[in-house]
């Protein structure tokens, strides 16, 4: 995975995904030029649109921590049902 915030400040990837949104350019240049997926793509693209002004490269704790949470409630539940199955 490619650590896009060692390449490019938080403001540069910001005017790339405004561009986009205006139709200025498209996502697989912009995939291409920040070294990044589809899905890293959107991720950003739907920050940038919710919140502009708090746009960050950096996830925070809480988003990491509230990511593993969510996880193990699935690993929680997939484990349950093999269970009730068997």
């Amino acid at each position: 995975m490619t650590q896009i915030h060692k390449k490019f400040t938080a403001e540069q990837v910001k005017v790339l995904l405004i561009s986009y949104a205006e139709g200025h350019l498209n996502r697989e240049e912009i995939e291409k030029t920040l070294g990044i997926g589809k899905t890293r793509f959107f991720a950003l693209l739907k920050q940038v649109r919710e919140r502009p002004e708090f746009f960050s490269l950096i996830t925070s704790i809480k988003q990491r921590t509230d990511r593993l949470r969510c996880r193990k409630k699935d690993q929680s539940r997939i484990v349950r049902r093999q269970r009730a199955g068997r």
